[in-house]
């Protein structure tokens, strides 16, 4: 039985990731040829309509789907009160962006956001009227079709953006091309799943009893991650903001698009092994130790790299989002760290010990990012995140659930520690590496060599570091153990060595 179940959930993941991958490879190259079309404060106007919608749709994010998930058995009426309740809330954001556009224009200083959030609300309409039968894939772990519902719609609005953008050399282009997604993905969903929704609302009071918890941890992350859009659009302008934006896009790519699919199949799974503490903590340990190490050294990478990768991806008009990446990567790489938590202590039926810990988060880090900000910039800004992730964050997030979960010492640090001791000598090379070269006067080609070699080392470095560390320990089990038996199995290594067979 778990040998069945740890197969599900590595092709689980290998599915989750390879759609989070393809759609992030989509979205970059949407987003670098956009980045040369567009201006910052292009992208910075998209972003200002983007946390007004999101802080709005917050008041409205209960997230059926995972209470849906958590229950045992599943009742035709279960499937159509959520859809019922997302349709009444999507259309109250819609409504609402409408309204309060003016009043949001005004706050921004920004006379164009009026228009754009009163387009901008359909994209909410649409996400909310998504056949809820989609749950019935992830309640299975059949996270093929999740692959396509993901991958098809992205592709859909990045072939109407691009045009829109060349054509038209404005926002718009985005803005459009956000909503046609939204569109393409809602009807996606009723062609991969039978089910056909009707309005009912016989079990919400018992959907809201368990998503009212997850409403409060949304609108915890919500202004955990973009209050600083809100100071530094009102402080600091579009093109500021519209710099930040970006940089915080490329800098969370490891914790957005490797570590989110992972957490994503992990949840259905603690949900299966809830009432065993001891294969629960391997599952949470193995999940640490998978996230640890692919996501740390991405991160980290990302960080050391960050100098020539805006000067070869972005050109010059973002020079100023170098040290944000390089900054932001860092305390990405300790928000990683902490995702797997979540879908552990809903799976444990103890949303509130999420809450707990983002309000924590909350009302530590706001007052950090408005100081940061109005005194130093944008730079103080990514110090925040940095100084707040690394000194506050982690401590209470594994502080809680230490105290709350089977969860010990011994599984966080022992899936932790060598991935991390290597990404930090990855970054001590690279940055050292790195300074032998003057990247300012350097040309195209050069830099494009630099980078290279500099990912290149990084590579080597990390593969080297974590490998050392694991054989210097005793090749304990972990995620190393469990790569190196992949990579042994591969079709080609297993041929090695093996005897010829006799005439």
């Amino acid at each position: 039985m778990t040998e069945n179940l740890n197969q599900r959930v590595a092709v689980g993941i290998a599915w989750m990731t390879s759609a989070r991958a393809g759609v992030r490879v989509l979205g970059l190259l949407s987003t670098l040829i956009l980045a040369r079309l567009l201006i910052p404060a292009d992208f910075g106007i998209v972003a200002m309509a983007t946390a007004v919608a999101a802080g709005l749709e917050l008041l409205t994010l209960f997230g059926f789907d995972v209470a849906l998930i958590q229950r045992k058995q599943l009742s035709r009426d279960d499937y159509d009160s959520a859809w019922t309740l997302n349709v009444i809330l999507g259309l109250v954001v819609g409504i609402g962006l409408f309204l309060i556009s003016g009043w949001a224009a005004g706050f921004y200083r920004e006379p164009r956001l009026e228009a754009v959030l009163q387009i901008y609300g359909a994209k909410f309409v649409l996400r909310s009227a998504a056949n809820p039968g989609l749950v019935d894939f992830r309640r299975a772990m059949n996270f093929k079709q999740e692959f396509y519902l993901q991958i098809l719609p992205k592709v859909a609005g990045i072939m109407l953006t691009i045009p829109l953008a060349i054509t038209f050399r404005s926002y718009w282009a985005l803005i459009v091309g956000t909503v046609f997604t939204e569109l393409s993905a809602c009807i996606l969903s009723y062609v991969v799943h039978p089910h056909r929704p009707r309005p009912c609302l016989t079990e919400a009071r018992g959907l809201f009893r368990f998503s009212r918890w997850l409403l409060i941890n949304n609108l915890n992350g919500f202004i955990r991650n973009r209050g600083a859009t809100f100071i530094i659009g009102r402080t600091l302008g579009t093109s500021s903001l519209g710099v930040y934006t970006l940089a915080y896009e490329i800098s969370n790519l490891p914790t957005t698009e490797m570590v989110a699919p992972i957490n994503r199949v992990l949840y259905p799974t603690y949900v299966r092994v809830v009432d065993d503490p001891v294969r629960l903590r391997e599952s949470f340990a193995s999940t640490l130790g998978l996230i640890a190490i692919t996501a740390l050294p991405a991160s980290v990478g990302i960080a050391a790299v960050a100098d020539p990768l805006v000067r070869v991806m972005l050109g010059p008009n973002w020079l100023q989002a170098i040290p944000l990446i390089s900054l932001l990567a860092l305390s990405g790489s300790g928000n990683a760290l902490q995702t797997n938590t979540g879908s552990l202590q809903n799976a444990l039926g103890q949303p509130h010990y999420s809450t707990l810990t983002g309000i924590l988060h909350l009302v530590t880090l706001m007052p950090m990012i408005w100081f940061a900000t109005e005194r130093f910039g944008l730079p103080g800004t990514a110090w925040a995140y940095f100084i707040h992730t690394w000194s506050i964050a982690i401590g209470t997030t594994y502080g809680i659930v230490l105290n709350s979960t089977p969860i010990r010492v011994v599984d966080v640090l022992g899936a932790c520690w060598r991935p991390l001791a290597a990404s930090l000598v990855m970054y001590g090379m690279v940055r050292g590496y790195l300074q032998f070269f003057d990247l300012p006067a350097a040309s195209g080609p050069a830099l494009i060599g630099i980078l290279l070699s500099a990912v290149a080392l990084g590579a080597a470095a990390y593969v080297g570091g974590v490998t050392g560390f694991w054989i210097l320990r005793g090749r304990p089990e972990g995620s190393e153990a469990a790569v190196w038996r992949r990579i042994r199995n591969l079709p080609g290594l297993r041929r090695i060595g093996q005897r010829p067979p006799k005439e």
